[in-house]
């Protein structure tokens, strides 16, 4: 993997992806440390959907820092389904802002004229 090939707005967008990747990871500790006897299998289920969500989030910025275009159209189908989650917070305008900023950053890197071309499958 050559890091240098990757464009700069890319590697924001891989930054941000990382970061909410650990955050999923932390909201499912949260998630496990919280348990509650009357909701055991909802608590296990939900962080493990958080595991899981962060994995798959992972590979993807993996495949966007080895330049494979395979793995723009999951990122950008879990940023858009973050501006939806981050409308449902507008009640808590700090986590909605972030979610936010957080996903419009990721998007704007991804398609950014840089990353769009360092993407294309070569002809």
């Amino acid at each position: 993997m050559n890091i240098e090939a990757v464009p700069r707005p890319l590697k924001v967008t891989i930054a941000v992806v990382v970061a909410q990747a650990a955050a999923l990871v932390i909201l499912a500790i949260l998630q496990l440390i919280n348990l509650h006897d009357n909701r055991l299998a909802m608590g296990f289920t939900t962080a493990a959907f958080f595991v899981i969500f962060a994995v798959a989030i992972l590979a993807c910025a993996r495949g966007l820092a080895t330049l494979s275009s395979w793995a723009r159209s999951p990122i950008v189908l879990a940023e858009l389904i973050n501006l939806g989650l981050a409308w449902s917070f507008r009640d808590m305008p700090a986590v909605g802002i972030a979610l936010f900023l957080a996903s419009v950053v990721s998007l704007v890197g991804i398609f950014a004229p840089a990353s769009l071309h360092a993407l294309s499958p070569v002809d």
